[in-house]
């Protein structure tokens, strides 16, 4: 498989993998309150999972599904990407997602004018209203040539109480794990 680099993110570097298809690989990132590679791993997974059930879901309704790009499962970071200089040390096993490769101009939705933005805003609402405990706000989208739109970032795992505790805490506590971390 020819992987070749393309963008990176706060969370997540994308990877070209053919056939029209992206790896998006959640890397390992450092966190200012947090010390322990495990939890930095863990809570990274958290935001994975989050992210691959707001796919799960917006792909299973029609009426939402033209807005984002197909998504084609799971995979794993270090499986993909075993010729990419360093992976094992920069991304977390498994912690992949495969989606539709998407060409156009690429905006923060926050920065989109209208009436594009009120269109996204709209649809953003819809899938706020079926995902718990995700931020789709913070989302960016891809402004296609026909004058359509795909949406993605759009499932930021959003679990309002961790962050104070791992601030304070600098770690992840057992009670902070099975209060938050998805199983």
């Amino acid at each position: 498989m020819n992987v070749q680099y393309l963008n990176s993110g706060d969370f997540s570097d994308v990877y070209s993998i053919g056939e029209g298809k992206v790896l998006k690989a959640f890397k390992i990132r450092d966190f200012d309150y947090i010390s322990e590679i495990e939890d930095i791993k863990s809570v990274v997974k958290a935001y994975w999972q989050a992210e691959v059930q707001a796919y799960e879901i917006v792909n299973s309704i029609d009426l939402l599904k033209c807005h984002f790009p197909k998504f084609y499962g799971v995979a794993d970071t270090h499986e993909l990407l075993r010729g990419v200089e360093g992976f094992a040390d920069k991304y977390v096993k498994g912690c992949g997602l495969i989606i539709d490769l998407l060409e156009g101009e690429c905006f923060k939705v926050s920065l989109l004018d209208s009436p594009m933005s009120d269109d996204v805003d709209g649809v953003l609402d819809q899938v706020s209203e079926q995902l718990s405990n995700v931020n789709v706000y913070d989302a960016s989208a891809f402004i296609l040539t026909d004058g359509s739109f795909k949406i993605f970032d759009f499932g930021q795992w959003a679990d309002s109480n961790y962050e104070a505790e791992l601030f304070n805490n600098k770690c992840l506590t057992n009670e902070m794990k099975q209060n938050y971390l998805p199983e």
